[in-house]
């Protein structure tokens, strides 16, 4: 009886630590020394670092174009970061979105929600952590934003459209 209590225990540790590692394994709290390295691996180099932000930038590959992380102040872990995916300029039948879509239904499952207003989708990992993303019309790339924090439903929107 112990034995499957403490089981069941650990699969949904296991599960829940799973659902906070994003697409290349990069994961909350993780330090930025090893996500850096990660990410140097998938062929983006540190462009910009100030201590608490890094934007990483392309290094030739693609379709992974660069990453904006954000880190605590306190112990330097990962608490929230930015993907941009181009597509690739010789490949006439790669999608973009679709290659990032399908990653993001592999490693967040498919339970997610779509905002007709804003055109993205959404998967909620847990209280406190969540997932944005979208195609951006301008560039015609897609991001994947990865959200430690929301804005409470007491926010007043008005001020964001207050210059409108």
């Amino acid at each position: 009886m112990n034995k499957a209590i403490l089981t069941t225990l650990l699969l949904l540790l296991a599960l829940a630590l799973g659902a906070q590692t994003g697409l290349y394994n990069v994961s909350y709290g993780a330090t930025k020394d090893e996500v850096i390295s990660i990410l140097e691996d998938q062929g983006l180099e540190v462009a910009e670092d100030n201590g608490t932000w890094v934007r990483m930038s392309n290094a030739g590959s693609v379709p992974l174009d660069s990453a904006e992380l954000s880190f605590d102040e306190n112990d330097y872990t990962l608490y929230q970061w930015y993907l941009y995916f181009v597509p690739e300029e010789d490949a006439e039948d790669f999608d973009v979105e679709t290659y990032v879509f399908e990653a993001l239904l592999d490693q967040h499952g498919e339970v997610y929600e779509w905002d007709d207003y804003l055109e993205e989708y959404y998967w909620y990992l847990d209280e406190t952590h969540w997932i944005y993303t979208g195609y951006d019309w301008d560039y015609y790339g897609y991001w994947v934003s990865y959200e430690s924090e929301r804005p409470t439903e007491t926010d007043d929107d008005d001020d964001y459209y207050e210059d409108e």
